[in-house]
């Protein structure tokens, strides 16, 4: 009987791949510091969705008034980042 995924072949590869993606992704919310927090609306905006499935309405409205205030969050950051980024990009230039 042969395995569907053989571990000894193919799980350094898969190690090292996410190895490489948790890396990557930490770099990316290091230099995106909204990020985490527009993550962080698309989860709870998802979760409205299936409170809203569930027919819980005014526990999504709750929800989505933090997710709101989450996004809000992330853009200022973000436009606080861009224009460090090009303090900086100028100051070289």
């Amino acid at each position: 009987m042969t395995a569907f995924f053989n571990f000894e072949k193919h799980g350094s590869f898969l190690l090292r791949k996410k190895k490489y993606f948790f890396s990557a992704a930490k770099k990316y919310f290091r230099e995106n510091p909204g990020a985490v927090f527009v993550v962080g609306f698309q989860v709870l905006l998802l979760s409205c969705a299936g409170l809203l499935a569930l027919g819980n309405s005014s526990l999504a409205e709750e929800v989505a008034n933090v997710a709101y205030f989450l996004l809000v969050a992330g853009v200022v950051l973000y436009l606080y980042s861009s224009f460090q980024n090009r303090k900086k990009h100028d100051d070289l230039a």
